[in-house]
């Protein structure tokens, strides 16, 4: 949401904060008039527990991670395995409980009909080989890069300089 003088679209902003707190304030309006009590304290357990979860386990482990990536991934393939992981975490998390077989119950096998554990093994195996064929291709361009870089850097050999001074 920025100009095209490169400075921040004031009244897009405006706009775009005013959607998102009538949004949320709808949200949180809904939450109160259509659920019990013991429903709402429900709700707000839930939210402080992935409050715990995400602030105790989820945000030390991607800055751990992130650091260990910084220390030992080659600069050149660093973005791709960061967007790899990035997009692991994301799928991983999102799939969690349908692997898990939350909420599965014996006397409706249709609840959770997929095998969920394949079909996530299958998509991290898709990103990865994405982040190796992304990898590759940069490591290509880079080749390609240095072997252009080389040549202009090569003194012209005495019969370019003949021609070049005629």
């Amino acid at each position: 949401m920025t100009s095209t003088t490169g400075r921040p679209n004031r009244v897009a902003l405006a706009i775009a904060y005013a959607a998102g707190t009538a949004l949320a304030g709808y949200g949180v309006w809904l939450m109160l008039t259509t659920r019990t009590s013991r429903k709402l304290f429900d709700v707000f357990l839930w939210l402080a527990g992935a409050l715990v979860v995400h602030d105790g386990i989820i945000a030390p482990l991607a800055v751990v991670v992130g650091l260990v990536v910084a220390r030992f991934v080659p600069a050149m393939v660093r973005a791709p395995v960061q967007a790899g992981l990035f997009a692991s975490g994301a799928v991983t998390v999102a799939a969690a409980s349908l692997v898990l077989g939350l909420g599965r119950k014996p006397d409706n096998p249709s609840l959770l009909p997929l095998p969920y554990g394949r079909n996530l093994l299958l998509v991290l195996a898709l990103i990865w080989a994405t982040v190796a064929v992304l990898a590759g291709v940069k490591r290509i361009f880079r080749r390609t890069d240095e072997f252009a870089d080389r040549e202009e850097s090569v003194p012209p050999t005495r019969r370019e300089r003949t021609s070049e001074e005629a």
